[in-house]
């Protein structure tokens, strides 16, 4: 008997509004930069999903990811250096306010010249680039 397959839109699917929203989100923010010849990809931070112990899935996550942002590319030399910077970008949806890991590790990439955001929409992020 065939093993049964989970695709990524059943997956989207389970997902919560808030969840669907932050993605819609990362999309745009994602799209935007490409526009702008912006190199960037999305970190999935949310988990990954394995087989449940009861069946279906669960989403486990990487304790090393934890507070990582949800967006890392690099700004092109010449936007803010001759040589480029690294870009962290930390989408929030609603009221969310980051977390204090999510504080530590954006200062702890600053502190190495990184260039770190935290942006609700398409319209904050092209006012700070």
């Amino acid at each position: 008997m065939p093993q049964p397959r989970a695709h990524a839109k059943d997956l989207h699917r389970l997902l919560g509004g808030s969840t669907r929203a932050h993605h819609a989100r990362v999309s745009a923010c994602l799209d935007w930069l490409a526009l702008h010849n912006i190199p960037a990809v999305p970190i999935a931070t949310t988990g990954i999903p394995v087989p449940g112990k009861r069946g279906g899935f669960e989403l486990k996550s990487n304790p090393r990811q934890v507070g990582i942002s949800d967006i890392i590319g690099c700004l092109p030399p010449g936007r803010c250096n001759p040589v480029g910077q690294m870009l962290l970008i930390e989408v929030k949806t609603g009221n969310a306010t980051r977390t204090a890991e999510q504080r530590r590790q954006q200062e702890r990439f600053r502190a190495a010249g990184a260039y770190c955001l935290v942006v609700r929409d398409v319209l904050e992020l092209e006012a700070l680039l």
